[in-house]
């Protein structure tokens, strides 16, 4: 009799001890488990495209208090802090040269959505979009190069970091040559224009203009002979250059 009433009583207080272990579970493998809910983040995990990591919760997440939820009180925190949690997967950028700032500082998530998204590499909106909410003066033109029109930011710029200034895929000329690839030729001629010499970008602004072509600005249209007039001329004596001497033909 003793006996059974011993056992009794060990059941009875597992029983009572239940709840308060429960509630301690409840920040971990119960949250992990039911997260997302008609309650919790129910448009969580919907997006066309899913972060890997992000089931379950407790990869990137850990309690902080229990039980959870409580309102007004964050009781879940990250594992590590960004952008050491994002490394711990993803391989550390920033050791190249030039650095994009919010790579610089860490800020993974003000491009990329840590959950889920409807954008390619879980942008956070449309690549366009995106860039331009920094860089609005990229796009601000009358002539707007093909990629800036298009959004095509990263088929000439790397998004996180690069050994060349501007975050710039390839240097100087070979980069443009990548899709101009008819200009080629014109840096294997005999006589080759300081200009281009100088690189595309000493006339062409890469983004866009208020002139054709994208020139940094509205040349002069008329044909040399036609500009003449506007040379200097010495007093009673003959022009100081002909049409041949000041244009190459």
């Amino acid at each position: 009799m003793f006996t059974m009433l011993k056992k009794t009583g060990v059941i009875l207080i597992v029983l009572a001890a239940l709840p308060w272990f429960l509630s301690g579970l409840r920040g971990t493998a119960v949250a992990a488990e039911s997260c997302i809910t008609g309650q919790c983040h129910p448009n969580m995990l919907k997006s066309k495209n899913i972060h890997p990591v992000a089931e379950p919760c407790d990869t990137c997440h850990q309690a902080a208090v229990t039980p959870h939820p409580q309102k007004g009180k964050k009781t879940f925190k990250l594992t590590q802090e960004v952008p050491g949690l994002c490394s711990q997967c993803h391989p550390p950028l920033g050791k190249a040269k030039h650095v994009h700032p919010p790579v610089k500082d860490g800020m993974c998530t003000t491009c990329h959505n840590p959950h889920d998204s409807g954008e390619p590499k879980l942008l956070q909106q449309p690549i366009k979009d995106l860039c331009l909410s920094c860089h609005p003066d990229k796009a601000d033109y009358k002539y707007v190069h093909g990629p800036t029109a298009t959004g095509d930011c990263t088929s000439c710029h790397n998004p996180h970091e690069s050994k060349n200034k501007a975050l710039v895929l390839k240097e100087g000329t070979e980069l443009c040559f990548t899709c101009h690839v008819d200009m080629q030729g014109e840096l294997k001629k005999k006589v080759i224009p300081p200009a281009i010499q100088s690189g595309c970008t000493s006339c062409h602004n890469p983004h866009g203009s208020p002139a054709k072509k994208l020139l940094a600005a509205e040349g002069d249209q008329r044909r040399p002979e036609e500009t003449l007039a506007d040379v200097p001329q010495p007093a009673g004596g003959a022009p100081t250059n002909s049409v041949s001497d000041s244009h190459p033909r």
